[in-house]
């Protein structure tokens, strides 16, 4: 039996995950994030960051009060602080020389 549901209309998810905080978050290709409580009350919407948000996204990892973020310009990205908008971050990291997006096959 379904607890609750809501219509999806914020365009392609690329990370979905639960915070320390016991929220829902979805991450955008857009390059925004959404959070949701375990009912499924709205609690925020925000931006990643003008690189996150002007070149989109590849995936996201959703971690206790982090997100880890590829972008479509192959450069790696984490958000620190996910919870606390006061000091929520956008940091890059280390540049992986990514030429393009990196893919998991088997033979």
């Amino acid at each position: 039996e379904m607890i609750r549901g809501w219509p999806w209309l914020h365009g392609r998810c690329v990370g979905l995950g639960w915070s320390g905080r016991h929220e829902l978050v979805a991450v955008l290709e857009s390059g925004h994030a959404l959070v949701w409580s375990m009912h499924g009350a709205r609690l925020a919407e925000f931006g990643l960051g003008a690189a996150c948000e002007a070149h989109g996204l590849l995936s996201a990892e959703v971690l206790p009060d982090a997100l880890l973020l590829l972008g479509k310009d192959c450069r790696c990205y984490a958000l620190h602080a996910l919870g606390s908008e006061a000091e929520r971050r956008l940091v890059p990291l280390a540049d992986p020389r990514l030429f393009f997006a990196p893919a998991a096959g088997g033979a």
